[in-house]
């Protein structure tokens, strides 16, 4: 067997190097319907964030808020519904607390367990003012679809969630 006499500096041929073609049938980002539910999210998302600054008020609140328009709940059961972490749903209700938006009461035996959350009066008088932003931001968005278009892609995407037993959005607050 002959050893090979190439070392480290040997001069190797001289090819251009040409990158490797993409494989035949690659479809552009644009052919995923995935690519565009991500756009259109961030579109919504950040418009409707700016839209409840101006108020005050991040999305994930404004959920937290509109939840309880509805009734008193639990913070297990809000962190359930919304998708969030018990953790998470400490700090917003600690921070809506604080604003004067809800309530906390202090639970069995005081200790925190058994604790419900509620709309304070503010809270509640707030939501319908806020109600009405989001309103206006959907309406400014989506306002040009017909009602069947509208009928039509709601139902798709809450199907989709449904089918794959896909939890609330995860939220950054």
């Amino acid at each position: 067997m002959r050893k090979s006499k190439c070392t480290p500096s040997s001069p190797r041929p001289t090819r251009p190097i040409r990158p490797p073609r993409p494989p035949r049938g690659v479809s552009r980002v644009e052919a995923h319907v995935g690519y565009w539910l991500l756009r259109a999210s961030h579109l919504v998302s950040v418009a409707l964030g700016r839209e409840l600054e101006g108020a005050g008020v991040t999305i994930t609140e404004w959920f937290v808020l509109r939840e309880l328009y509805d009734g008193e709940r639990r913070p297990s059961t809000l962190a359930h519904k919304l998708g969030l972490t018990r953790g998470s749903v400490s700090k917003l209700t600690a921070r809506l607390a604080a604003h004067r938006m809800i309530t906390l009461d202090a639970g069995i035996d005081g200790d925190g367990r058994g604790r419900m959350v509620a709309l304070s009066a503010f809270g509640r008088s707030i939501v319908p003012v806020l109600a009405a932003r989001v309103e206006a931001h959907e309406q400014a968005l989506f306002g040009d679809l017909d009602p069947e278009t509208r009928r039509i892609l709601v139902a798709a995407l809450h199907g989709i969630a449904h089918r794959r037993d896909l939890p609330a959005p995860p939220m950054d607050d």
